[in-house]
């Protein structure tokens, strides 16, 4: 059907998240390309919009479970997933809870 070029600039390995993240670029571009209903451009930009922004709470709720648990980014990405799984839940949905729970949390001092 087609081919995705991510194109970095420096030369280092490519990690688990700019991974996803082309992998989410990519599955956007074949859900527009395959769906039968033409969409208008503002259509597929708010659906761009939706797919970043899901992805903005996943990166922020990776933050938080990393502090939380002391943990790197890539453990605490792994158990947000796993999370989501066994709560049965999307990972964007998951995240935002996540989020949400940090958010209303009181402070320690």
């Amino acid at each position: 059907m087609g081919a995705l070029n991510a194109l970095f600039v420096d030369s280092s390995p490519s990690t688990k998240e700019q991974v996803l993240l082309a992998q989410a670029f990519a599955d956007v571009a074949t859900l527009v390309i395959v769906q039968d209903v033409e969409l208008t451009m503002s259509q597929v930009s708010d659906r761009i919009r939706s797919a970043l922004v899901g992805r903005i709470v996943i990166e922020q709720a990776k933050g938080v479970i990393a502090f939380q648990q002391t943990l790197d980014m890539a453990a605490a990405y792994d158990l947000l997933v796993r999370t989501a799984s066994r709560k049965r839940t999307s990972l964007t949905h998951t995240a935002e809870r996540i989020v949400a729970k940090a958010q209303h949390r009181p402070r320690q001092v």
